[in-house]
């Protein structure tokens, strides 16, 4: 009976709960564990997520981490022998944990809350998409929650906040009808069956864009027949389990989003005509409104594809432009920059390359 006695201590430990993740509930930003502050053009997935030592990121179907000191982006996989980018063997490919199929497809967007990292990618072993998490020394790799969908296509609004993923997906009534939704699954009992908290019972067909949660509320843009002319609006949903607020009192149209650090607020605007290049400048003002940074990032630019904004000292801008070459000839590439977030007093920041690839 003696020896059994520590299982049996350890069995009774993990029935009351005592070793489960606990999580703030008030409405107060906590790094560890908020969902953090990004914007990105509509349709355009969280390609970067911050740790309190550095970002991961998604490129070129691989997942880096760089560290904020030396902002040198590495592989996150640790298997000896593993080539990662270098590998040409397909099925040798798939063993590497940084390495996410079809992930530039289904948007492969990733995420940081208490020291896990989470990415939504397609899966390897079943049909559809799952949310995976990796481990940050990139020695494993798991496939977390699996069979994610949304209405007329792949969700592209999701959320990481609290020990719980929120994503828009199909949802279904009790006669089997389909609607846009919002499901919630808990990251740290996945077997789980999520819980719907918004339904768009009343659209034929609709979309959830911009999801953010901030000071704990949950908030959206959708469109329905709320608005008398069809337009976007705003829903708010007070969580845990508060009840979706509709804001209708916004002008036709959706406004941009903006990112805040708390000391600047960022945005991407179109340079010129309405109809020109997409987010081709960025704004930084301070707090108060005052313009700071009033930069255009180039007219070869085919279109800035995402703003994010870490807490740290560095920000980082998405970018599809086309280079010229040292021959004269021009190419594509997709390119991810960084700027210190120091330089924005000067009144210019200077864009250094992170990563950078040719487009096909």
């Amino acid at each position: 009976m003696t020896r059994c006695f520590p299982f049996l201590l350890c069995f009774l430990f993990l029935l009351s709960g005592c070793g489960s993740r606990s999580y703030p509930a008030d409405a107060a930003y906590h790094f560890q564990t908020d969902f953090q502050y990004t914007w990105r053009s509509t349709g355009n997935p969280i390609l970067f997520a911050c740790s309190d030592t550095g970002y991961y990121f998604i490129f070129d179907c691989f997942l880096y981490y760089c560290d904020k000191d030396t902002m040198s982006p590495v592989p996150v996989c640790s298997k000896p022998n593993c080539q990662h980018s270098a590998e040409t063997d397909p099925a040798r490919l798939d063993l590497c944990n940084a390495y996410f199929r079809r992930v530039n497809y289904y948007g492969g967007q990733v995420f940081w809350s208490d020291g896990r990292i989470f990415v939504y990618a397609a899966s390897f072993e079943r049909d559809g998409v799952s949310l995976f998490e990796v481990s940050p020394d990139g020695s494993s790799r798991k496939d977390l929650i699996h069979g994610l969908t949304k209405y007329a296509g792949t969700p592209d609004c999701m959320a990481v906040h609290r020990g719980k993923f929120y994503v828009s997906e199909t949802v279904y009534d009790e006669k089997m009808n389909t609607a846009i939704g919002l499901k919630v699954y808990s990251l740290d009992d996945p077997r789980q069956p999520p819980e719907v908290i918004y339904r768009q019972e009343s659209v034929t067909f609709s979309y959830i864009l911009d999801l953010r949660i901030q000071n704990n509320t949950l908030s959206f843009w959708t469109l329905g027949p709320e608005r008398p002319d069809g337009g976007y609006f705003a829903c708010h949903i007070p969580l845990p389990n508060g009840e979706p607020e509709l804001d209708l009192d916004i002008p036709p149209g959706r406004s941009p989003m903006t990112a805040t650090d708390d000391i600047f607020t960022y945005l991407l605007t179109r340079t010129g005509a309405e109809n020109a290049m997409p987010f081709a400048k960025l704004e930084i003002r301070d707090l108060a409104g005052n313009l700071l940074v009033s930069q255009d990032l180039g007219y070869e630019h085919k279109g800035v594809r995402g703003l994010y904004v870490s807490p740290f000292e560095h920000a980082f801008v998405v970018d599809v432009s086309r280079v010229t070459l040292p021959d004269g000839s021009k190419k594509v590439m997709m390119t991810y920059y960084y700027f210190d977030k120091s330089d924005i007093p000067t009144g210019e920041v200077t864009l250094r390359v992170l990563l950078q690839q040719e487009m096909e």
